[in-house]
């Protein structure tokens, strides 16, 4: 099923292969993993580095929770 997005957002593969939604705009950056929903990144334009992001250490397999 094809979905219009709205202007900014994107699906791409990410980390792993797994489908993600990047967000840009002129408010925020973001990123969302549509394994589990995981929201792994989120940065205000106004700030210099995210303020919410997933640990390296995080798992981005297929069949795996990111975590």
């Amino acid at each position: 099923m094809m979905v219009d997005l709205p202007s900014g957002v994107s699906l791409d593969e990410g980390r792993g292969g797994l489908p993600r939604l990047t967000v840009s705009t002129d408010l925020c950056g973001a990123e969302l993993y549509l394994h589990g929903a995981h929201l792994c990144r989120w940065q205000p334009r106004t700030e210099p580095h995210p303020v919410l992001w997933m640990s390296q250490a995080s798992r981005f397999e297929p069949g795996a929770p990111i975590r």
